[in-house]
């Protein structure tokens, strides 16, 4: 576990179990952790081949994952409010919609929920690390851009940062 995941781990996975979505799963690695430690955890990404690939490891593996294909932006197997925690992870730099990854994130997660994630600076522009990856221009841009927040945090290493944010009761 690198060290942005080990921030969130230690934040927001402590308690009791929760329902998570990992969205941007690469290699599987933290969504078994997840797993392991007790948690519902789905895990996706947009490669068929990769996701078959962990659908057959997953055998091998004592944790319980549902690994499954998507589009970051459409998470439309699942109901609004579905999950306590999504996690976008490593997954900012690979859309030009992130307004649209972080109102699909909220849409899933439940009132009261948390979306956080992960993002490493390293192979981004300077212009588009400073644009985007600055923890305090991505919190302005995502509380500016999208609604139903309510308060959150980023922490910034000097790989990258962690985030998350608090999803807002009542309407949307």
């Amino acid at each position: 576990m690198n060290e942005l995941t080990k921030v969130l781990a230690e934040a927001l996975f402590a308690g009791a179990p929760q329902d998570v979505l990992v969205i941007g799963c690469g290699i599987g690695r933290f969504a078994r952790q997840l797993s392991l430690m007790g948690h519902r955890v789905w895990a996706c990404q947009e490669s068929l081949a990769l996701t078959l690939q962990l659908q057959r490891q997953e055998r091998q593996w004592a944790s319980e994952v549902e690994f499954f294909t998507a589009d970051s932006l459409d998470m439309q197997p699942f109901s609004d409010g579905f999950f306590d925690v999504v996690v976008v992870k490593e997954e900012i730099g690979h859309t030009e919609d992130v307004v649209g990854l972080f109102e699909e994130a909220r849409r899933v997660t439940r009132e009261g929920g948390v979306v956080a994630g992960t993002h490493l600076l390293q192979g981004h522009s300077a212009r588009r690390q400073r644009w985007l990856f600055d923890g305090t221009a991505l919190w302005g841009f995502t509380m500016r851009l999208t609604r139903g927040w309510a308060g959150g945090e980023v922490r910034r290493r000097e790989t990258g940062f962690a985030f998350w944010f608090n999803v807002a009761g009542g309407s949307r």
